[in-house]
């Protein structure tokens, strides 16, 4: 998840960054999210087409660009990232309703405020509930639910990507880049080299290889057979605990 904080204050994008960073290690896990800072309206645009954020912290009043012109271009391409507006007057609450805006957060900022604003902004919430990665393949952005994630392979300079009831996805990427954000959930298994598996669709372990639920073969290296094997059945059992 990318989230933006765009403040001409130094000091107020440490303020919103040391809270977010507390609020993902009490209710998430710090390598899903990304937070990027901005100094105006017009550094965030230099980055903006690049990247697809979800969370937008704008404060209201900033030299160049307003918060509410940067809130009005943003919602002329995405209709879907929440923004919440920060400032130290409520004045202008009702206009931040006009480029929908999850909320309106004021200044001089307190943690118990900022959890109650975050606590009810839905695309957090269902990101929380099932999470994703983001791959960067050329122009275009992947997405890809953790949960439909079955396994992947390196093919050449790509790797093939069996997701859940959706055809295979070829993304071009090396395999320790492609792999690196997954290997954060202790589901994903790095099996043998240019191989990962999710442990959720493991229908069983043969010898050398795990079958998975979609009838792919995945090989295992013998020299961590054994490892893997553990590793495998340390995961059912802390996975049949928390059910």
């Amino acid at each position: 998840m990318n989230i933006a904080i765009i403040d001409d204050t130094a000091t107020d994008r440490t303020i919103l960054s040391t809270f977010l960073k507390r609020y993902i290690s009490e209710n998430g896990t710090e390598s899903d999210f990304h937070i990027y800072e901005f100094e105006s309206g017009e550094d965030f645009f230099t980055t903006y087409s690049k990247i697809v954020f979800d969370i937008l912290f704008i404060d209201y009043y900033m030299h160049g660009m307003s918060g509410m012109d940067v809130a009005k271009k943003v919602r002329s391409t995405d209709s879907t990232c929440a923004i919440f507006f920060t400032t130290s007057s409520p004045d202008y609450a009702i206009e931040s309703f006009l480029v929908k805006a999850s909320g309106y957060l004021l200044k001089p900022y307190k943690y118990e405020n900022f959890c109650q604003l975050l606590n009810l902004c839905d695309s957090l919430k269902q990101y929380m509930s099932n999470p994703f990665v983001e791959y960067q393949d050329g122009k275009n952005i992947h997405r890809l639910l953790i949960s439909d994630i079955i396994c992947c392979a390196t093919s050449g300079h790509y790797v093939v990507v069996s997701l859940k009831d959706k055809e295979d996805l070829r993304i071009r990427s090396s395999f320790d880049a492609f792999s690196a954000p997954l290997l954060t959930y202790p589901q994903f298994l790095v099996t043998c080299r240019g191989y990962l598996v999710n442990m959720d669709y493991v229908r069983t372990m043969e010898d050398c290889d795990f079958i998975m639920n979609n009838g792919s073969y995945i090989p295992i290296t013998k020299k961590i057979k054994t490892e893997i094997k553990n590793t495998y059945q340390k995961y059912l059992v802390s996975k049949t605990a928390s059910s």
